[in-house]
């Protein structure tokens, strides 16, 4: 099952980079579609397979951007971490709401953090404090974006095994 996390963390990096920006002229307040992806496939299914999205986004918003992808990587990181603490305490089988609340809470806090790095990678920490209020809102937007994720992930979810499961 690492083709589909694949997939997705490279589509949602070009979609990153060449449809979001056209909708939200304000960089900073940008949604982060791969931390939505990553904190929607840990709460969908389990947290730990959620690496390869982490690395197949790292790599092409390295490629289209002039930071490292190691950067990029090391900004993703946090919302991995942020997902697979909140899995581990999470009960194995779990409602759509608890799926919604984790996910949602994964990717507004690995947002925040994604922007922070970047900031702290490019030397732009003064119009990162000067950009809280957008940051705000680009956190909200993943956290919407990760919303939208779980539900069309739902397919996907882990299923008990039984009769009326």
């Amino acid at each position: 099952m690492i083709t589909l996390p694949l997939l997705l963390g490279a589509l949602g990096a070009l979609l990153q980079v060449s449809v979001l920006p056209v909708f939200y002229p304000e960089p900073w307040a940008t949604p982060l579609l791969p931390c939505a992806l990553v904190a929607a496939w840990a709460a969908t299914r389990q947290p730990e397979e959620s690496w390869p999205i982490v690395l197949a986004s790292a790599v092409l918003l390295g490629i289209a951007s002039v930071e490292r992808s190691g950067w990029f990587l090391i900004a993703l990181l946090p919302t991995f971490g942020v997902g697979l603490a909140i899995g581990s305490f999470a009960p194995r089988h779990h409602n759509f709401g608890a799926r919604l609340g984790r996910a949602t809470a994964t990717a507004a806090t690995g947002a925040v953090c994604y922007l922070g790095t970047l900031a702290l990678a490019s030397g732009s920490v003064v119009g990162l404090v000067a950009a809280v209020p957008a940051v705000a809102l680009a956190g909200l937007g993943t956290a919407v974006l990760a919303a939208i994720a779980v539900v069309a992930l739902i397919p996907l979810r882990p299923r008990r095994a039984g009769l009326f499961s």
